[in-house]
């Protein structure tokens, strides 16, 4: 007889905590232990670490169903002050410091997040897209995710699929679906977003106001050279943030070229690739970014390599447990989980 998938959803859900709470335990006797300033003196490469959106903690609780990964104010706060008491925060990705790098580019970056990157005297890089030097309209990915996040309750019918949304795990399904449906075939993209807006137009969703300015307005370049005067980078982030991996050749070769007129915009030659995992960034979009001699270029994986248009990052999790945090950041838990797997 077979599991009932409730109880074999359990099951799993339990394994997951028990095995989390390992983990914390190891952490934190690693900690103590001085394993992970020894892991931090003998790490030889960059410590990357990524955001996109710090949202203020009542607007990140009151809108607890959007379906990105966005932070608290206090998580990154804690974060920088976490991170500070191990390793200093520059802007030159080189070993020995921590550079902390956000994408998209959305307003709460300025007005959220570099007053307490400021309180930490630490700045950032920001890869920013270079439509937003043409159009202050958002991304279409994150109106794909706005919408599911935020249209009411039903049946919608997306890609000839129905999906029945009700809560936030169903709201996350449907994404994965589409996103799956996305990578197998990108010139679905104006489809999607013309049948969501069919379904039910994204101007008559209800979203908070506050929220709507900080999370989904994009950058405008007064914001951007103020950024700059402040101390932070700026950097390309491609032309639109379509999946690069999927274009066709022409359109990626256009994408680059898109990207030019607004170079000396940036004040850091360097390069994010939208999405950043292995299926969205093939060998193609990484020689057309030495071709078109950006410095430098980073994934959104944390996975080492010595290929500087390779970088990996670290996304940090919504958790200020601090054993957490240096177990990341030293390669401590990579370690560790690379030799349970070879184990």
């Amino acid at each position: 007889m077979q599991p009932a998938p409730k109880l074999t959803c359990m099951l799993g859900q339990e394994l997951r905590i028990m095995k989390s709470l390992v983990l914390q335990c190891i952490y934190f006797a690693a900690f103590y232990a001085g394993i992970l300033d020894l892991f931090y003196r003998r790490r030889k490469t960059p410590i990357v670490i990524t955001y996109h959106n710090i949202i203020p903690d009542d607007l990140f609780d009151k809108n607890a169903q959007f379906i990105g990964g966005d932070h608290r104010v206090s998580e990154f706060d804690a974060h920088l002050s976490i991170v500070s008491s191990k390793v200093s925060i520059g802007n030159r990705c080189i070993p020995g410091e921590v550079l902390i790098t956000f994408d998209d580019g959305y307003k709460n970056n300025k007005l959220v997040a570099c007053p307490i990157l400021k309180k930490h005297g630490a700045s950032a890089t920001f890869f920013i897209p270079a439509c937003y030097f043409e159009s202050s309209d958002i991304l279409w990915v994150d109106t794909m995710l706005m919408w599911l996040s935020y249209v009411p309750d039903g049946d919608y019918d997306i890609l000839e699929h129905n999906f029945a949304l009700s809560n936030k795990a169903s709201r996350s399904q449907a994404w994965e679906a589409i996103w799956e449906r996305l990578l197998q075939d990108f010139s679905l993209k104006q489809r999607v977003l013309l049948e969501m807006e069919e379904r039910y137009p994204v101007n008559a969703l209800e979203i908070d106001d506050e929220y709507l300015r900080l999370r989904f307005s994009a950058l405008n370049e007064d914001d951007l050279y103020a950024m700059i005067a402040e101390g932070n980078q700026l950097a390309c982030h491609s032309y639109n943030h379509d999946i690069l991996s999927r274009l066709p050749p022409a359109d990626l070769q256009s994408n680059f070229e898109k990207c030019e007129p607004y170079r000396a915009k940036y004040n850091v030659n360097w390069f994010s690739y939208p999405f950043g995992r292995d299926d969205e960034v093939s060998s193609q979009v990484v020689e057309l970014c030495k071709t078109h001699e950006y410095s430098k270029a980073f994934m959104n994986i944390n996975r080492p390599s010595d290929d500087v248009h390779k970088i990996p990052r670290i996304n940090m999790p919504n958790s200020t447990n601090r054993y957490l945090i240096h177990a990341k950041l030293s390669g401590f838990e990579g370690a560790l989980k690379s030799a349970l797997r070879l184990g």
